[in-house]
């Protein structure tokens, strides 16, 4: 049975998963993931937190989360009188413990293909957007703070096309911490090409996998 202090934990964690994913995967080996491809992002965490999952939710293979939102508020008690009187989420209620064939089937390979792509990543690059410091902070600054787009050329492909990096790309990054972001990215045909974020955040590694394409002038 899970105390306070692993609820609270959790509950500090899914504050910024929050910002990743709606729903989403656990696997027993310490991996986020959802199916949706709109969120084309991958955590990996240490055994810790699995391991309070495991006390919150009971033993498992692969846990499906569906709505953050409601899964960490239920971890929280009612604060006020009028809290009460609604129907305060129960944690139950929004996981399951996956055991549909396909539902296994689906999943797994979507990480195995976003494993992959990560230890395809030979080289990684450290993320800046000018060799020159000032303008370097000063782009950061309009991307992360201003919330502008900013169109970027990876070092290790010069051949290729700018992306046009907008915020939500990179999710929990910011002017302040941009320094543990690092980035691979390669030719996958003519027309295609993937760029792989791995950035280290304080509580967990996040995967970001962004497909992109030539812009027609």
């Amino acid at each position: 049975m899970i105390g306070d202090k692993g609820k609270k934990t959790i509950y500090n964690l899914l504050i910024k998963v929050s910002s990743i994913f709606n729903d989403f995967y656990i696997f027993k080996q310490g991996y986020f993931i959802s199916a949706d491809i709109e969120k084309p992002f991958l955590i990996q965490l240490d055994s810790g937190y699995i391991s309070l999952f495991t006390e919150l939710c009971g033993d498992f293979k692969i846990l499906r989360v569906t709505d953050v939102k409601n899964f960490k508020k239920s971890l929280t008690d009612p604060k006020t009188e009028k809290d009460k009187e609604k129907d305060w989420p129960i944690t139950e209620n929004y996981f399951y413990s996956v055991i549909s064939n396909s539902e296994v089937e689906k999943i797994t390979e979507i990480l195995k293909e976003k494993i992959n792509e990560v230890n395809a990543c030979t080289k990684w690059e450290r993320f800046e957007l000018s060799d020159v410091r000032e303008e370097n902070m000063k782009l950061l600054i309009s991307l992360f703070k201003e919330n502008n787009y900013i169109n970027f050329l990876p070092k290790d492909n010069m051949d290729g096309p700018d992306i046009i990096l907008t915020k939500s790309l990179l999710p929990l990054v910011s002017e302040k911490n941009y320094t543990e972001l690092y980035y691979a990215s390669k030719k996958k045909n003519s027309n295609l090409y993937l760029i792989v974020f791995d950035f280290q955040f304080s509580m967990f590694r996040l995967f970001m996998f962004h497909y992109y394409i030539p812009i027609k002038e």
